[in-house]
């Protein structure tokens, strides 16, 4: 296992030196489950963090030289998962290299703290705790593992966060980028380097901080484990010790996307830059990718029209043989075509009829309305087709906190726009619709808080 072990890293470190972006690939989804760090292959250190560890070790904190190494491992990393890092002086990243790696072109980078201008950019994330206007702090991951490690106050968490910024990263300039030069590999299956798993969400990781889980939505605990050992028979431990792995390059190709964006990856999935594109139903119709081979489908079309037009694209080029692959899902309308699959692929093709009173398209022509406003009145959480903002940056408490004033705007133009005869029953005059967005049984949840809660 061992040589196995060193065939991996050797691998990485190759492929450090040819192609930067590859080593900056694994260190931005360290928290996959399918990296290296979480199949225990190894784990990457901050250089600068041994030199302040001592600080946490006596009074008042009183933490073991392990723990203290681990919590600032930790707030590294989340500096890492903003896609604040770099290969330095030696390799520069190309627009299309940063895309693959942080799904957007634009250098991210790191302030003290995101403030006036700065809060309306996209690509900066800040490192200090923001306050909102009645004094509590916006979710931050670090003021968390802070509080939750030291048993302070966010206050005090804060001035933590500060005097790390200007001692360990000892920024230069008010924007910061991390350099990848300054992190030590650490290979697994070594005396040197643990891993654990938590007992509860089954995350892997290198930094145990008094056995507290490193996600910190998660209140498990760590127990030491051997994810080399548990990892032996997996595909991607295969793949990765395999000298013919190469890069996939997949898209998601939505309505959500701007326009221009659009005809970018058509283009280039025609000219086979990209591998794959994964297409929402808006896909089926209007769309040339040219000379299409393959079509997946991740469940069984609701009927014999969408099915034909979703596997229509595949095969339209004279020499090409069309593969069409459908997965069948446990649910009885998937279990009924597989059953039969010849109803399905040879149905009968009804007209399409469009009933106006439809809730599901009433609610998305709500919650769009509801978003559209918000975004007029609060212009530094929109930035186009990325997210981040939004889910991962404070923009979802901040658009519950305006939804929760019932703005009378809003309300008019929902009167005015859906049906009479469902005000009531979608509640639109009291609101009632808020909790369909934002409320228990959620349409609109951040699924992952990538620089604020992981």
């Amino acid at each position: 296992m061992l040589a196995k072990i060193k065939m991996w890293v050797s691998y990485l470190l190759r492929a450090a030196v040819m192609r930067g972006w590859r080593f900056l690939n694994e260190m931005f989804n360290a928290r996959r489950g399918t990296s290296l760090v979480s199949m225990g292959v190894l784990s990457f250190a901050y250089r600068r963090n041994a030199q302040v560890a001592t600080a946490f070790q006596g009074d008042p904190y009183n933490l073991s030289s392990q723990d203290a190494i681990a919590l600032l491992e930790l707030l590294t990393q989340d500096a890492v998962f903003s896609g604040a890092v770099d290969a330095g002086k030696e390799y520069t990243l190309t627009a299309a290299e940063r895309e693959y790696i942080f799904f957007t072109p634009s250098a991210k980078k790191l302030v003290l703290l995101r403030t006036g201008d700065s809060a309306k950019q996209s690509w900066i994330s800040g490192w200090r705790g923001r306050k909102r206007p009645n004094g509590n702090y916006y979710p931050n991951s670090r003021l968390v593992r802070l509080t939750r490690a030291l048993g302070i106050s966010d206050d005090e968490a804060d001035v933590i966060l500060e005097d790390y910024w200007t001692n360990v990263f000892k920024a230069e300039t008010e924007e910061f980028v991390l350099d990848a030069n300054d992190f030590d590999i650490c290979i697994g299956g070594t005396e040197s380097t643990k891993f654990y798993r938590c007992k509860k969400c089954g995350r892997v990781t290198p930094y145990n901080v008094k056995k507290q889980c490193a996600s910190v939505k998660c209140a498990g605990t760590l127990e030491p484990c051997d994810p080399l050992k548990d990892s032996a028979m997996n595909h991607y431990a295969r793949l990765y010790s395999s000298s013919h792995s190469e890069p996939l390059y997949i898209k998601e190709h939505t309505a959500q996307l701007a326009k221009d964006q659009q005809t970018r990856y058509q283009e280039a999935f025609v000219q086979k830059k990209i591998n794959a594109l994964s297409c929402s139903t808006t896909f089926e119709m209007g769309v040339d990718v040219g000379s299409l081979e393959t079509v997946y489908m991740r469940d069984v079309p609701p009927s014999p029209s969408n099915y034909v037009q979703r596997a229509g694209r595949a095969g339209r080029a004279k020499h090409s043989a069309a593969f069409v692959m459908t997965y069948a899902k446990l649910s009885s309308h998937d279990f009924t075509y597989y059953d039969d699959p010849t109803a399905m692929i040879s149905g009968k093709i009804k007209a399409p009829i469009f009933e106006i009173e439809n809730e599901k398209i009433l609610n998305r022509h709500i919650f769009a309305v509801a978003l559209s406003s918000f975004f007029a009145q609060h212009r530094e959480v929109y930035a186009g087709d990325n997210q981040t903002v939004l889910l991962n940056e404070g923009g979802y408490e901040l658009l519950k906190e305006y939804l929760n004033t019932q703005p009378e705007n809003l309300r008019q133009l929902l009167l005015r726009s859906i049906p009479a005869k469902m005000h009531q029953r979608l509640g639109i005059s009291d609101f009632g619709w808020i909790n369909r967005l934002c409320g228990e049984k959620v349409f609109l949840k951040p699924p992952y808080r990538i620089s604020v809660e992981q």
